[in-house]
Formats: C-alpha cells, sequence, structure tokens
C-alpha cells in the first residue's frame, strides 16, 4: 500500500562512555535507558531499553559475561560485566557493576576489583555494602562464531532479573539479557 508499517524511535536518556580496560582509544557507549516508540500498524507501544556500543583490540582470546536489564522496578537499569581480554598478550580485566535510577541520574557504582559474575549471579561491593543481581533464565539462544582464526561461542539468555540491594531494602525485578563469549577473536 505504500505506507510504512513500522517505525521505531529512540531517545537517549543517560549516556556513559569510557574506555575499556587494556584500550588507548575506541570507547565503549551504553545508553541504559532508552526509550522507545514502536509505531506498528497503527499501534504505538512504548518501552525504555539498553544499548552499547563497543570495537576495538579485544583478542586473539576472550571471554565475558554481562547482564544488562530493561527498566527494573523503582525505574532502575543494571548493567553489569566480568570480562577478561587478549589473555596472555597484554591482558586486560574489565569489571563493572552499576546501576542507574532512572528518574535522578545517579548512578551508583562497584570499584573493578569489586565485582565478578558467576554462571547466574553478579556481586558487587559498594561502599562497604553488598548488591547481587541474580537472573533466572527464560530463554536461550546460542552460536558459534568461525571464521579465518575466529573460533568463540556467544550464548544469550532472555532472563527475569532480581537484583538484592543491601539494607533489607526491597529488591529490585525486572528482566535482563544475560550475554556469555568465550573463545578465540
Amino acid at each position: 500500500s505504500g505506507e510504512m508499517e513500522l517505525q521505531v524511535r529512540f531517545k537517549n536518556r543517560h549516556v556513559y562512555s569510557w574506555l575499556p580496560a587494556g584500550q588507548g582509544n575506541d570507547a565503549v557507549i551504553h545508553r541504559p535507558d532508552l526509550e522507545l516508540t514502536l509505531d506498528y500498524k497503527g499501534r504505538t507501544l512504548k518501552g525504555r531499553g539498553y544499548s552499547k556500543r563497543y570495537y576495538g583490540a579485544y583478542g586473539p582470546q576472550w571471554g565475558y559475561r554481562f547482564i544488562q536489564s530493561s527498566m527494573l522496578s523503582d525505574n532502575k537499569f543494571l548493567w553489569t560485566a566480568d570480562a577478561t581480554f587478549r589473555l596472555g598478550d597484554g591482558e586486560a580485566k574489565y569489571n563493572y557493576f552499576k546501576l542507574l535510577d532512572g528518574e535522578t541520574g545517579k548512578l551508583v557504582q562497584a570499584d573493578s576489583k569489586d565485582t565478578y559474575q558467576q554462571d547466574c549471579v553478579g556481586y558487587a561491593e559498594i561502599d562497604g555494602q553488598r548488591y547481587a543481581a541474580t537472573v533466572t533464565p527464560l530463554g536461550e539462544w546460542m552460536h558459534d562464531y568461525k571464521a579465518g582464526d575466529t573460533n568463540s561461542r556467544m550464548q544469550l539468555r532472555y532472563c527475569k532479573v532480581e537484583v538484592t540491594l543491601p539494607g533489607g531494602a526491597a529488591p529490585l525485578v525486572g528482566y535482563a539479557l544475560n550475554e556469555r563469549c568465550f573463545g578465540v577473536l
């Protein structure tokens, strides 16, 4: 019919950028609380989401775990990583745990040395207080990247997430993507 059936618009609310461990340029860009408007066949849907952009010298060996939430209860957004890049070739350890208040813009974050991940949990200690982001997988997608010298396996899991806060505060709940990848670039 010539009419547009689908239109997607994004609006940045907060943008964070920094140089990852071991990188001298090529800063990462994180947009943890994008506003989304989707128009489809006369219907308009609105939501919030996460976006990251990174490139640079991460290989030849690498391994990482990311947990990235959409909007959690109380208008909070979480993104956390436990990664090692260039294993044995100028190794760079890259850990972070960041919790954003989408209303005030206040960012609570751990020092790299104070955060790590296990299979389904990202942990952090911030100002002597313990945080934990626990994911419960709802669905999984796995892909092997093989071309030339590249041989990496990526697993993406769509999950429920619960972030345990210090001091007995009610946990934050919502949904997250749990991205894990290990191999050779």
